[in-house]
This record gives structure tokens, sequence and C-alpha cells, in this order.
């Protein structure tokens, strides 16, 4: 048998997520499909610019809620059930832990930016 130029099985040591039991992997910059990329990119410039505004529309304050599980959607790599049973403050506690173990990669947002601020959280309508 010829030995493989690239082992699937053990391709990354990828951080963990556990909920009820079972693992999910966080998606890496470096294996983060270019579209997924571009769309946390675009999601983290929506939260900033909305967090920016002294008043939010009702459509703004919808479009606000919704960013923790658009986010979460993009760096969990886990079934739709699993995705959807999450909370706003289980998501966004994926979000912060994506940020924080993988800050320096080119896609995620300086400290403070984006829906991980104090501002973003209280206004998630998080339960």
């Amino acid at each position: 048998m010829a030995t493989p130029i690239l082992d699937l099985d053990t391709l990354a040591n990828r951080p963990v997520v556990t909920f009820k039991g079972k693992e999910y992997w966080l998606r890496t910059p470096e294996i983060l499909p270019p579209l997924q990329s571009y769309k946390l990119k675009k999601t983290f410039e929506k939260a900033a610019e909305l967090e920016g505004k002294a008043e939010l529309s009702q459509d703004e304050q919808t479009e606000l809620q919704h960013i923790p599980d658009r986010l979460c959607r993009l760096v969990l790599d886990a079934p739709e059930e699993v995705l959807a049973e999450l909370s706003d403050d289980l998501r966004t506690l994926v979000v912060q832990k994506a940020i924080t173990s993988f800050q320096s990669g080119p896609m995620f947002p300086p400290q403070g930016a984006g829906p991980t601020s104090p501002a973003a959280e209280s206004s998630t309508g998080a339960t």
C-alpha cells in the first residue's frame, strides 16, 4: 500500500465545541471556504456598522439580532438540527471562542469589533 500524501483523518488539530455530549469542530481560517470567509467578514462588518449607529430602525434591530446565528453557522461545523437548538447566548459563546482561537486569522475583526462587543450582546435579544 502506498503512503498517503494527505491523511484526512488527522488533517488538522481543530478546536472542538461539545453540545449535548457530542463534539463539533470549529472551522479554522485555513479550511474555511472562500465564500464562507467572505460572508464571515461581511457579517462582522455589518455588525460593526449597526453597533455604530445611535439609533436602530426596527429592521436594523432584527438584522442585528440574527447576526449571532449567521456567524455561528459559518464557524461551527454542525448539522442544522444542532445549530437550530442553540440559544443566542450559546451562539455568541461559540463565535467568541472562534474569534479567540483564531484571532490571528485575516477574517476576524480586531478585539472589540463586531458582535462580541458588549453593545452587540445586549442588543441580540439573547435568551
